[in-house]
């Protein structure tokens, strides 16, 4: 296959690009997400401080993730301006469409455009619902998934002269095998795209016999060192720890007396009947929050799946009944890397149903989709056809992902990603804190001063009764200084009036002209708001809100309420005495997002 030469189009969308997506995650803001304040922070701050197998999951289940994707972000976060962080972040995630091109690029080889619709189809593939709703954050996809496509770009460019006796050759298959096994190894849900890879490989490479068995193992050498090198030290530990290399993943093989008999994480995603199962891509596309929690519309996947159906279809009329189905228009041949591809983002999409079914592990598969769409369409139908049948898919599934883009939890940059107004702590190396409930409190930990130790109960993690023996002993051996952290009441509304009184104050409105009279009108329809005009309508002063005083809420009323149930949860079930006398609330600072903890004493029982 002829490969599409790199032209000055092609390098100078592998430097624009990226730079723009580094720029739009400046536009985008502070990463905010759930996962970043439960885990992202304080995972690569427990490792390089040693605290591994010393606190008991903070962060709950996710406490015993592999750090190392996360070590970098938290480098930087903790020693450089937030803004330069976000746009870093942005371009790393940028690098997905210089691989996406490297693939492309090879693969589109008709028409005289072709150099254009390479580029097309790349930025086509950066318009996946997953990818833009984490551009910029914290959750990792988009970080494994360069690694993912940089492999799929080294096969495919690499493709005619893969022959399995030629030593080049095999080096390139470890080289792609290492950087699947690599994402894996940082991040386990990237494992799919390791193993339909190797499948991929095993059906869609061009030479018969057993030099398909050869191609993939030594693929699967290189998965397994990739693998090794970023996950290996990690599985080491918890073994070592906790006698469970995944711990607490798979406890029920592994026996781990800290945790209970579990297997995986969260299942609640996968399908629930055969039937669903078969349609299962139309019915995440029409109620997307069927795979996850935050609502990503996409219609590609459905697309994909149709043109596939029919595509295997086709190909087992042409196997068995040795003719083309004459109402099906001759389109053009796949070529063997062309079914690579197709067969890989298959199998990835199968193994994704089946294990996992929650969207945002998608990103790598969901970036090729237009590409095997291209594909597919000019296999399947007319070139005539097939232009105008590609236009509709790809300009109109990016139209919808545009219109409904949404983000994992992003707020405004701040000089400093993170600040923690940290309570006194007279003996740092003979205090412990608990997190009591689930909840985003694990990234406050370090910002608290070194020495001390944390634990987390109630939360996400499978206590297991040598978890709770160990945590109330933790706390014995530093009951003078025990301190219970959980959530304290928040009251957004003065927040958002004063950023309308900021925009309000910026056009110059009046509180008697006809735009601030608008206002008001608009303000009285809003009963969430639940705001006042500070002068009436005659009044020549600045159009300005106020909270209305009848709807004001007692935060320290709520605040002595939450810390009651807490203390009574504490009691209940774990026999502890948390003083709601001594709490006391303290500010916390995500970008520009004031939050509030609450800090209190545990008490040993009289």
């Amino acid at each position: 296959m002829e490969r599409l030469e790199t032209s000055g189009l092609f390098k100078q969308a592998m430097v624009v690009v990226p730079t723009m997506f580094g720029l739009l995650s400046l536009l985008i803001g502070q990463d905010a997400n759930w996962d970043l304040l439960n885990y992202h922070l304080y995972n690569p701050y427990a490792w390089l401080n040693g605290l591994v197998g010393q606190d008991l999951a903070p962060a709950g289940f996710q406490s015993y993730f592999n750090p190392l994707l996360d070590v970098p972000y938290y480098l930087m976060a903790t020693h450089w301006p937030a803004w330069v962080v976000a746009g870093l972040m942005g371009w790393i995630h940028g690098l997905n469409f210089v691989c996406l091109l490297l693939i492309t690029g090879t693969v589109v080889q008709i028409g005289t455009y072709r150099r254009v619709a390479a580029v097309l189809l790349a930025l086509c593939g950066c318009c996946s619902a997953v990818f833009l709703s984490e551009l910029g954050n914290t959750m990792g996809d988009n970080v494994t998934s360069v690694l993912v496509l940089a492999a799929i770009a080294l096969l495919v460019r690499r493709w005619g002269r893969l022959a399995p006796g030629d030593r080049r050759c095999r080096l390139t298959l470890l080289l792609a095998g290492c950087l699947l096994g690599a994402a894996a190894g940082l991040k386990l849900t990237n494992a799919v795209y390791a193993l339909a890879a190797s499948i991929a490989l095993l059906f869609a490479f061009p030479t018969p016999g057993v030099h398909r068995y050869r191609v993939t193992a030594w693929l699967s050498v290189g998965v397994v060192l990739g693998l090794t090198l970023t996950g290996g030290y990690w599985f080491l530990k918890m073994w070592s720890v906790f006698g469970n290399p995944l711990f607490p993943q798979f406890n029920n093989l592994f026996g781990s007396d800290m945790a209970t008999g579990i297997s995986v994480g969260d299942m609640r995603w996968r399908p629930t009947s055969v039937a669903e199962a078969m349609a299962f891509p139309f019915v995440f596309a029409w109620r997307p929050g069927r795979v996850g929690e935050s609502p990503l519309h996409q219609i590609a996947l459905p697309v994909l799946y149709v043109l596939v159906l029919a595509w295997a279809a086709l190909a087992s009329w042409r196997r068995w009944a040795g003719s083309p189905l004459a109402c099906v228009p001759a389109g053009l041949p796949l070529s063997s890397s062309a079914k690579f591809l197709l067969v890989f983002t298959s199998v990835s999409y199968l193994l994704w149903m089946l294990i996992f079914s929650i969207h945002r592990y998608l990103v790598p598969m969901e970036m090729l989709a237009p590409l095997v769409i291209w594909l597919l369409a000019y296999h399947l139908f007319k070139p005539v056809f097939a232009r105008t049948f590609i236009k509709f898919v790809l300009v109109g599934g990016g139209v919808v992902v545009v219109l409904t883009h949404t983000t994992w939890g992003n707020v405004g940059l701040a000089e400093r990603a993170f600040r923690v107004e940290v309570p006194t702590l007279p003996a740092p190396e003979r205090t412990a804190i608990v997190i009591l409930q689930s909840g985003q409190h694990a990234w406050l930990l370090p910002f608290f001063p070194p020495g001390v130790r944390a634990l987390s109960l109630a939360s996400s993690f499978p206590e297991s009764p040598a978890y709770i023996a160990k945590a109330k002993a933790i706390i014995q051996a530093r009951s003078d200084n025990t301190y219970a952290i959980f959530e304290a009441s928040k009251d957004n509304r003065p927040e958002r009036i004063a950023r309308l009184n900021g925009l309000l104050e910026s056009f110059g409105l009046r509180s008697n002209g006809w735009g601030c009279q608008t206002v008001r009108w608009a303000v009285g329809r809003n009963s969430r708001l639940n705001a006042l005009m500070t002068a009436g309508a005659d009044s020549p002063s600045p159009c300005q809100l106020e909270l209305d005083p009848a709807r004001r809420r007692d935060l320290a009323a709520e605040d002595r309420d939450i810390a009651a149930q807490k203390a009574n949860f504490a009691m209940k079930n774990y026999a502890l005495h948390v003083n709601t006398a001594s709490c006391v609330r303290r500010a916390s600072w995500v970008g520009t997002r004031q939050d509030h903890y609450q800090f209190c004493r545990i008490e040993s029982q009289p």
